[in-house]
């Protein structure tokens, strides 16, 4: 939730990486090799990071490079539950691929808002709202990258993924309001924004991967609410069941969890 760095500079606010013991299971790859590509380009952008793209618009950020006092980032941990909440209310724009690209003007179309909470031991809630900013309606791509060509949707519960990494673990990934979205998965795909490669640094090469994207359009307003479970293949599934308004009830590994969407903070 901070801003670029002043060597750094990736447009990855509100990002999000998960990891299960060494298994690093939603990934950012890192931008590559400082190499001048559409590949680089592409990684270093908001569409190569888990975050939201709005009307296939990605974060541009302008401002201040460096920060002058401590980022308010809501912070709270405890033994039941870690809690982490900022937003995102700057610059969108193209995928600067050309000067004609970097040079077009910028919008704040829209507010991202999200908010993370790790429920001890076992699983991580996402939720994000996002706000018109102009008036208009707006489409909302919320994307998850993942280091595999591996995915397969879960037919046991509705609207969830999970991946196949060949691992110790994989990730099982629920959206909480699968009917008001479009989810699917992407790979090696090259048109603008892109999605779907790895654009690796060290000792690896540049290959394709998976993006996950699910999408709400023509809307002002919107949430995403998802699930995101490490879990070993072949596992049991958890149990997730809506209990109330932005409510659901979460059953596994012998936990009962409670997750408030309006009230992840306590």
């Amino acid at each position: 939730m901070g801003p670029t760095g002043e060597a750094h500079v990736h447009q990855d606010k509100l990002n999000i990486n998960i990891y299960k013991g060494e298994d690093e299971l939603i990934c950012d790859d890192g931008g590559g090799q400082y190499e001048l590509t559409a590949y680089r380009t592409y990684g270093v952008s908001a569409a190569d990071h888990n975050t939201i793209l709005v009307d296939g618009l990605l974060q541009r950020r302008t401002g201040p490079c460096i920060s002058e006092s401590p980022i308010d980032a809501r912070w709270i941990s405890n033994d039941v539950f870690d809690y982490a909440k900022s937003c995102y209310d700057g610059e969108f724009g193209v995928l600067p691929l050309t000067k004609e690209e970097a040079e077009k003007p910028l919008s704040r179309p829209a507010k991202h808002v999200r908010e993370l909470r790790f429920y001890k031991p076992d699983f991580f809630c996402v939720y994000d709202t996002l706000s018109s900013l102009d008036g208009k309606s707006h489409t909302y791509e919320m994307r998850l990258h993942l280091e595999t060509q591996n995915m397969e949707r879960v037919p046991e519960i509705p609207g969830a993924w999970m991946s196949d990494y060949g691992l110790n673990y994989d990730i099982l990934i629920v959206p909480l309001y699968p009917d008001e979205l479009v989810s699917e998965c992407l790979c090696g795909v090259g048109t603008p924004p892109m999605a779907g490669w790895y654009v690796a640094r060290g000792d690896k090469q540049l290959h394709k991967s998976s993006t996950l994207t699910m999408t709400i359009a023509g809307v002002n307003d919107c949430r995403f609410g998802t699930l995101l479970f490490p879990i070993r293949r072949g596992e049991s599934l958890p149990e997730i069941r809506k209990t109330g308004t932005d409510v659901f009830r979460v059953c596994w590994h012998g936990g009962d969890y409670t997750v408030e969407l309006s009230n992840l903070a306590k």
